[in-house]
């Protein structure tokens, strides 16, 4: 049985560098960890965030054959949807783990359980899933058998979920209530 490896010296990537990749950074960076990033704009200085680099979709594959763990934070559209298929996960360490805490559809659903089972890629955390509870509360997560797996852990869409969140998310509500009565925009909507 191999000796498991820290986290000092390995390369976490991030796709989307928003609230959560630059949260998880925080304390992914106090493990030592090397750190590099792709946006929708690739703009941003690395350098303010102690990243490695940071750059847009175009270095996706880079991104996913440095990284030792990638972290999907980014929204999802339609330039989003699928942006993760079997040929990106090709094109990762088999020694890399996928954790989406982003959005299910994000990665290939077929292509993610595929590479997963075959040993493309060593693991995937997800907590986020292609199919939700409707109104009879009943849905498996996926049309593929993930939870048979062993390199898989899951959890149904709640790692973020703690009272400082419910807080949060109540305060920028509120703010969000004001902007809409003085006439702006609200911030962070989720377009479906």
């Amino acid at each position: 049985m191999a000796q498991p490896s820290t986290l000092d010296g390995q390369t976490v990537g991030f796709v989307g560098f928003g609230h959560i990749g630059v949260s998880s950074w925080r304390f992914l960076r106090a493990f030592g960890m090397r750190g590099i990033a792709v946006t929708g704009r690739g703009k941003g200085d690395p350098a303010e965030y102690g990243l490695d680099w940071l750059g847009g979709v175009d270095r996706l594959a880079d991104l996913l054959s440095e990284s030792d763990a990638v972290v999907l934070s980014a929204p999802l559209n339609e330039q989003t949807t699928g942006m993760i298929g079997p040929a990106e996960l090709a094109g990762m360490r088999r020694c890399a783990v996928l954790v989406n805490v982003g959005r299910g559809p994000l990665v290939d659903e077929r292509g993610l359980y595929e590479a997963l089972r075959d040993g493309v890629i060593a693991g995937a955390a997800i907590d986020v899933w292609y199919h939700y509870p409707g109104l009879d509360l009943r849905a498996q997560p996926s049309d593929f058998p993930f939870r048979d797996l062993r390199n898989v852990l899951m959890s149904p869409h709640i790692s973020g979920v703690t009272a400082a969140t419910f807080r949060s998310r109540t305060a920028e509500i509120a703010a969000n209530l004001r902007r809409v009565a003085a006439g702006e925009a609200p911030r962070n909507q989720v377009l479906a």
